[in-house]
């Protein structure tokens, strides 16, 4: 099972290679896949305290919400995705 830190510097990866910095977003399904399905609610949990702490953003839309990366804290998401041990 991976680590939260692990989990937090996937997601982080996943949206900054998907350009998710401002205007550009990612649905809240689509935010969970490639997750495997018993780490899916961990990682909403884990949106959820970036987005407090700062680092991402939740928007409302019309169908569902829609997340962003924070684009004046671009520094510290990318500390955070280096501090992740690499991928086997």
């Amino acid at each position: 099972m991976r680590s939260d830190n692990e989990l937090e510097a996937m997601l982080l990866e996943k949206l900054v290679r998907m350009h998710c910095w401002g205007a550009h977003h990612i649905c809240e399904s689509n935010l969970q896949k490639k997750f495997a399905k018993h780490e899916r609610g961990r990682v909403m949990e884990i949106a959820e305290r970036l987005r407090r702490e700062g680092l991402l953003v939740k928007r409302p839309s019309s169908h569902e919400h829609q997340w962003f990366l924070n684009m004046t804290r671009r520094g510290e998401i990318e500390g955070r995705i280096r501090g992740r041990p690499p991928s086997p």
